[in-house]
C-alpha cells in the first residue's frame, strides 16, 4: 500500500527550499540517519531544480511505499520531455547547458531510480530509499501529513547554510577516506618492496648454492651448501603458505577441518618442535601445562601453526638471553593460551596495530629478519576461524610482550576403532606424472624413481590419455592448470575409461571450492604445491 504523505507544487525558487526541507523532515521521521537523509535531499533538490529550470516547473510527491519499506520521492512535469535519455544515463553525455548531469548524479545518491521520459510528454523521476526500520501504520504515516504542514519552512538562507555544513561534512569524510586509500597504499608499497627483497635474498642464496655444488665440491663443503638451499627452499614454502593464506583470509575461503584437540597435549608437541630453535638462538623457553586434557574443538594443522607462529614473534622481538614462556590454563568456557616474552615490549597504542596485514610498528621494522611481517595478522584471523581471540599486551617498550589466545573449550573426542591401514613402504608403483610445468615434473620423477618407482611424464591431457593405455600406471599424478584440457577433464576422462589408477591431483590453488571441484571430477585427494613428499609417500603406499 502506498501512501501519499504531501505534493508540493514547484513554482518559484523557494518551493526547492522547501522541497529539501520537507524531503529531509520526512526521511529523518521514518528512521533515515543523517548521512541518508542528506543524500535523499540532495537527489530530490536536483531533479526538482530539473522541472523547474528546463520545463518551467513541476510537482514532488512524497510517498510512503508499506508494503515495499521504502520512502518514495515521484518528481514529474508537463514539459518539453527529454530525447537522449539513454545516452544520459548511460554517463556519456556531455552537456552545455548542464540538462542530464542531475539525472546521473541523483541515481547514485538513492537506492532506487526509475525515469520514464518522451519528447512533449513531460518528465516523471521516482526516488526511492529503503526504510530500514519498522514501517509506521497508516494513520501513523497520515500523522506526519499534519506535522509536516504545520512545521515553517524555513528561510533560503539558512537552507544554504545547512547546505554547506552538509558539504563540508561530505568534504571532511572524502578526505579522510583519501588518508586511509593513501595509507593503505603506502603499507601495500613498502610491503611488496619487502617481498622482492625477501625473494632475491632466497634466490641469491639457491643460486650462490648452486654455483658451489657445480664445481664438485668436498663432501663436507656439499652438505653445507645444500643444508643451505633446503633452509632457502623451506623459507620460500613459508613464504607462499603465508601469502596464500593472507589471500584465503581476504577472499573467506579459509578451509578449517577442526576435531577434538588436547591443547595442552599440542602446546607440549610445538613447544618440543620450536624448543631447539629458540634455544639455539640464545632464547630460553619453559612451559606451564597443567595435567589432565584441556579439549578445544580445533583443526590440530592450524592449531599448532598458531603457537608455532607466536613463538616465532616472541622469539624475534627477545635479545639473546631472554626468557619466553608458554602456558595454558582453562577457564568457564574457555582455554587460555599465553605466550610471554620479557622482550622489546612496545607502546599501548600498537597493541592492536601489529595484528595488521600491512602494518609494522617502530620495533617490528628494526628487527625484521625475514618474512613478510604477515604472520601476526594470519594468527589472528586463525583464532577468530575458531571462534576464539587473539589479543596483545605490554606495559610498554623494554618490558616484554603477552599474546593472549583464547578458544572455545570443546568436548573430548568418541571413541572410533577404524579399521587399519594398510602400508607397503616397499611395494614398487608405476607411475604417471602429468604436469605442462617442465623443470617441476623432472625434478619430482627423479625423486621418485630414486624411491624406486618406475615413471613416466605427459606434458598435457592428451598424452597423458594415451600413456595411460600404454603404461598401465598404479597412480596418476595430475596437476589440475593443465593448457587445453584440465586435470578435471582428465580426471573425468579416466573414469570414464574404467581404469584401475588412483589418480592424485597437484594444484597451486587449494581451497575448499578448488578441492571439493577435484574430488567431484574423480581424484581421490589433492595435494598442494610445493609438495610434501612425506605427504605424497603415504599417498602412493597405502592402499
Amino acid at each position: 500500500m502506498r501512501i501519499t504523505i504531501l505534493t508540493i507544487a514547484i513554482q518559484a525558487e523557494h518551493d526547492l527550499v522547501l522541497v529539501r526541507q520537507r524531503c529531509r523532515q520526512l526521511a529523518e521521521q521514518l528512521g533515515l540517519d543523517t548521512n541518508r537523509q542528506t543524500r535523499l535531499a540532495t537527489a530530490v533538490s536536483e531533479i526538482s531544480r530539473n522541472a523547474f529550470q528546463y520545463a518551467g516547473g513541476g510537482k514532488v510527491e512524497l510517498i510512503v511505499d508499506r508494503d515495499g519499506a521504502q520512502l518514495m520521492v515521484r518528481v514529474s512535469d508537463s514539459g518539453p520531455g527529454i530525447g537522449n535519455l539513454q545516452k544520459i544515463l548511460s554517463g556519456n553525455y556531455r552537456s552545455e547547458t548542464g540538462l542530464g548531469l542531475g539525472l546521473v548524479g541523483a541515481r547514485r545518491l538513492v537506492d532506487g531510480f526509475e525515469i520514464q521520459s518522451s519528447p512533449g510528454a513531460g518528465t516523471t523521476v521516482i526516488l526511492k530509499a529503503r526504510i530500514a526500520g519498522e514501517v509506521p501504520e497508516e494513520s501513523e504515516l497520515l500523522s506526519h501529513v499534519d506535522e509536516l504542514t504545520r512545521t515553517p519552512s524555513g528561510d533560503p538562507f539558512r537552507e544554504v547554510l545547512q547546505q554547506n555544513q552538509e558539504l563540508m561534512r561530505a568534504q571532511n569524510a572524502l578526505a579522510e577516506a583519501n588518508r586511509d586509500l593513501e595509507h593503505s597504499q603506502q603499507a601495500k608499497d613498502r610491503f611488496l618492496a619487502m617481498l622482492a627483497h625477501e625473494l632475491r635474498n632466497l634466490l641469491n642464496a639457491l643460486r650462490s648454492s648452486m654455483e658451489v655444488l657445480k664445481r664438485r665440491p668436498d663432501e663436507d663443503l656439499r652438505d653445507r651448501m645444500e643444508q643451505i638451499a633446503d633452509l632457502q627452499v623451506e623459507h620460500l614454502g613459508r613464504l607462499v603458505n603465508d601469502l596464500l593464506d593472507v589471500s584465503r583470509i581476504i577472499r573467506g575461503t579459509l578451509e578449517l577441518r577442526p576435531v577434538p584437540v588436547d591443547a595442552g597435549e599440542e602446546i607440549r608437541r610445538t613447544a618440543v618442535a620450536w624448543g631447539e630453535r629458540i634455544t639455539g638462538c640464545g632464547r630460553k623457553l619453559t612451559t606451564e601445562i597443567p595435567e589432565g586434557p584441556i579439549w578445544v574443538t580445533a583443526d590440530p594443522t592450524r592449531l599448532a601453526q598458531i603457537i608455532g607462529n607466536l613463538l616465532s614473534n616472541a622469539r624475534k622481538f627477545t635479545d639473546v638471553g631472554g626468557k619466553i614462556h608458554l602456558a595454558i590454563e582453562s577457564g568457564p568456557g574457555r582455554a587460555c593460551i599465553r605466550v610471554i616474552d620479557d622482550g622489546c615490549g612496545m607502546e599501548k597504542d600498537q597493541l592492536d596495530e601489529v595484528f595488521g596485514a600491512f602494518a609494522q610498528t617502530s620495533q617490528a621494522k628494526e628487527r625484521m629478519t625475514g618474512g613478510l611481517g604477515l604472520g601476526l595478522a594470519i594468527t589472528r584471523a586463525l583464532a577468530e576461524a575458531h571462534g576464539g581471540s587473539l589479543t596483545a599486551e605490554s606495559a610498554g617498550p623494554g618490558l616484554g610482550t603477552t599474546m593472549v589466545l583464547e578458544l572455545p573449550l570443546g568436548r573430548p573426542p568418541v571413541e572410533e576403532r577404524d579399521a587399519p591401514v594398510k602400508e607397503t613402504s616397499s611395494l614398487v608403483r608405476r607411475i604417471l606424472l602429468v604436469d605442462d610445468h617442465r623443470p617441476s615434473i623432472q625434478g619430482l620423477s627423479e625423486l621418485l624413481r630414486l624411491e624406486g618407482h618406475e615413471v613416466e611424464l605427459a606434458a598435457d591431457g592428451p598424452q597423458a590419455l594415451d600413456l595411460v593405455q600404454e603404461f598401465e600406471p598404479d597412480v596418476v599424478l595430475c596437476d589440475l592448470g593443465l593448457p587445453g584440457m584440465t586435470g578435471h577433464e582428465v580426471a573425468r576422462k579416466l573414469r570414464e575409461s574404467q581404469t584401475a589408477a588412483r589418480l592424485l591431483a597437484l594444484t597451486g590453488f587449494v581451497d575448499v571450492a578448488s578441492r571439493k571441484e577435484a574430488l567431484e571430477a574423480g581424484f581421490e585427494a589433492v595435494l598442494a604445491k610445493p609438495i610434501d613428499l612425506q605427504l605424497l609417500n603415504r599417498h602412493l603406499l597405502t592402499h
